[in-house]
């Protein structure tokens, strides 16, 4: 449970990105159990344990990461980048299946997750978490792949499973968010076929 100054934080970071703020906050307890001054094994910092490479791609040092809102106003941004990434990407799917990509890409890396939406797309098969995850292990970027199991778990922590929703998955849902997450997606899907043109 977070205290009440980083609940706050949370709703208003993820009214400015157009985010779930329930699915937000649960993030933020799975990446740092809601302590500003978390630190991870890989070096990775703050609320959403930005990690160093994207702290470099915002000039940001260790304490402007370590400040509450701007680790999270950065993590926050980041997941908008990769919902939009994906949606255009994958075009009709899921919100739930877009967010739950997302969440895969900020714990393991986009270029991964693009990849295996790549290889799908050639393959000419469905895409969607499911299929994503079984060729995950087989989408090497930089001669490197990762644990398809590893990402699932992260989001699972976030989102539940099918079988059991997490709570803040039926929060947001029930609150409105989920639909401020489809329009968010059904833009960047309309902006990506927009590009391909």
């Amino acid at each position: 449970m977070l205290n009440p100054t980083i609940s706050a934080l949370v709703k208003k970071t993820a009214s400015k990105h157009n985010l779930p703020a329930d699915l937000l906050g649960r993030q933020v307890e799975v990446e740092s159990s809601g302590n500003p001054a978390a630190r991870g094994p890989g070096g990775e910092l703050g609320l959403m344990q930005i990690s160093k490479p994207l702290a470099a791609d915002y000039a940001l040092n260790e304490a402007a990461l370590l400040d509450a809102e701007t680790n999270l106003d950065v993590g926050a941004g980041h997941l908008r980048s990769l919902l939009n990434q994906i949606a255009a990407k994958v075009g009709a799917l899921d919100p739930l299946q877009v967010y739950r990509l997302a969440l895969w890409a900020y714990n393991g890396g986009i270029g991964y997750i693009l990849r295996a939406v790549s290889m799908l797309t050639e393959q000419r098969s469905e895409v969607n978490a499911a299929t994503v995850a079984r060729v995950l292990p087989f989408a090497a970027v930089s001669g490197k792949t990762i644990r398809s199991a590893d990402v699932q778990r992260y989001a699972d922590k976030i989102m539940g499973t099918a079988a059991a929703p997490s709570p803040a998955l039926a929060s947001a849902q029930k609150g409105g968010s989920f639909t401020k997450l489809l329009i968010g997606c059904l833009i960047a899907l309309a902006v990506g076929l927009a590009l391909r043109k």
